[in-house]
């Protein structure tokens, strides 16, 4: 979520280095994603060098397939992008039985709670199931209209440079919260709510 902010101004471009060898060192494949997805949206809105993209872009998807090799010749089973994906379709499957038990006000917040983890790998069904879907449709339905706002302003503003960063450091957050749970991190959220703020 910080690296797009890096690109606010040109001085601050090389914080991208150590920023980005942070991301790679936790091997994070939902993180990568997610930063590749979010560099997408902040091509889009920029709109300039296509060139500069696609080299970012390969960038990307090469330090991807670094990960991937990696993990892969690891000997421990839940250091393997499988088992990953295994467990989070298991903790998604687990989720949508507590909806199930009470899909409109949830169980509420804190009480979510499953066999192997206290959380569901996707920020959107805990939610779900902690407060139930009027809640969830409230918080999509606020993310949305800001985003919305924000990009819309983007075309216009003097500023676009800092509104098209903290955009895209919205949407990495988001697309994140797809596949793990750092909505319920207090550390992590409250940077989140602060880019929200901004853009604001």
């Amino acid at each position: 979520m910080v690296i797009p902010l890096a690109l606010i101004n040109k001085k601050y471009y090389w914080y991208i280095i150590p920023l980005g060898l942070i991301v790679i060192l936790t091997q994070s494949l939902g993180a990568i994603l997610s930063l590749f997805l979010a560099s997408i949206f902040y091509f889009y809105l920029e709109g300039k060098s296509q060139k500069k993209s696609i080299f970012i872009l390969a960038g990307i998807l090469l330090i991807t397939a670094v990960i991937l090799f990696a993990r892969f010749l690891t000997h421990g089973a839940h250091t393997q992008p499988i088992f990953s994906t295994v467990m989070r379709l298991r903790y998604w499957q687990d989720t949508f039985v507590i909806i199930q038990k009470s899909p409109l006000i949830g169980t509420g917040m804190g009480n979510f709670n499953l066999t192997n983890s206290r959380f569901a790998h996707n920020s959107y069904l805990q939610f779900w199931a902690e407060t139930g879907i009027v809640s969830l449709l409230a918080f999509v339905w606020l993310v949305v209209i800001i985003t919305k706002n924000g990009v819309a302003r983007a075309k216009n503003s003097a500023l676009q440079n800092m509104d098209i960063a903290l955009l895209t450091a919205n949407v990495a957050f988001i697309l994140h919260n797809f596949i793990d749970f750092t909505f319920f991190l207090p550390e992590i959220t409250l940077a989140w709510w602060i880019v929200l703020g901004l853009l604001i």
